[in-house]
């Protein structure tokens, strides 16, 4: 009988000790048994690193399928994965956040859908949980975009999932020369948008990942660090995006929503307005651009009513 390829599972972690364990168990409980996981410690030497090594030290103990590595200082998520890839022996690599969750059949789907295939990535969906302050918890399932999946729709949207959702060869990485580490956020669109450059994407329609966004605790939550790195994506695919005004709109009608949560309206509507006028048709560009004008508190209301639509409806 053939022997199942290794898959190496990197899982970052960073101030969540008391996370961790949940997404170790969900690795550890996957159908699939040729399995290393990784686990790279990018905390600095704090309380937060006592507690993570305190916490690993059991499974240690237990586990000779997890390998334990620890950054001397924080160095952010996109040099913990390239740490975990460098230090990993799989064929195949996955990725798993530490606050996150795998379905049981994760593992062995992908590696099946990759063996069929001769894809060298695959994705899966996912289901997202949001949690609030309040403890209360609305999950949805999102899906890959299948029929209408356009490559050139990921510079300005995240159309694939977070990087627990894909599966890829291990040989990729020298290609497209792992993740780019001067990246604070978009870390996941950049992978794709440059595996995508040279590579077909498979995909599994079913939601093999759990996602949990929690309030203040992602860095998606940091707008400025969200406006900074959106400024250093757009400097290192300014070619792309400006060679086709319709993503040219989207992308500055993303940034006028940044700059909007940040209270910086003048930028705010700068980047609406701009975004308009590369596409007339983007109408809702102009309506944000014609509400902040009038009365930035305005906008809210309208996101807040807009949202509570689209909650009914699902």
């Amino acid at each position: 009988m053939k022997e199942e390829p290794l898959v190496s599972v990197i899982i970052p972690t960073y101030k969540r000790p008391g996370m961790l364990g949940k997404a170790i168990d969900s690795v550890l409980n996957q159908t699939y048994d040729n399995i290393e996981i990784i686990i790279v410690d990018d905390n600095d030497d704090n309380e937060y690193r006592i507690d993570t090594e305190e916490f690993m030290a059991d499974y240690l103990s237990e586990y000779d399928n997890i390998r334990y590595i620890k950054h001397e200082k924080n160095k952010g998520a996109c040099a913990a994965r390239n740490t975990g890839i460098r230090k990993s022996k799989g064929k195949y690599i996955t990725f798993l956040d530490d606050d996150d969750r795998y379905y049981r059949d994760k593992v062995k789907k992908q590696v099946k859908a990759l063996n069929k295939s001769k894809c060298k990535v695959v994705f899966c969906a996912h289901k997202k949980f949001y949690i609030s302050k309040t403890k209360d918890i609305i999950s949805s399932i999102q899906k890959p975009f299948l029929p209408e999946f356009k490559k050139e729709k990921l510079f300005y949207k995240n159309i694939l999932g977070p990087t627990s959702v894909i599966m890829i060869d291990s040989s990729v990485f020298e290609k497209i020369n792992y993740f780019d580490e001067k990246l604070k956020s978009r870390q996941d669109l950049d992978l794709y948008i440059r595996l995508s450059q040279y590579f077909d994407f498979e995909f599994i329609e079913e939601p093999l990942v759990k996602m949990y966004i929690h309030d203040n605790e992602r860095i998606s939550n940091n707008t400025k660090g969200k406006i900074d790195a959106h400024e250093y994506f757009y400097n290192k695919y300014h070619k792309e995006i400006n060679e086709n005004n319709k993503i040219r709109s989207s992308y500055l009608k993303l940034l006028g929503d940044l700059y909007y949560q940040n209270n910086d309206y003048v930028n705010c509507r700068k980047n609406y307005i701009a975004s308009w006028k590369y596409n007339k048709m983007n109408i809702k560009s102009l309506i944000l651009y014609l509400t902040v004008l009038i009365n930035p508190n305005f906008r809210n209301y309208i996101t807040n009513v807009n949202k509570t639509i689209n909650d009914k409806l699902k």
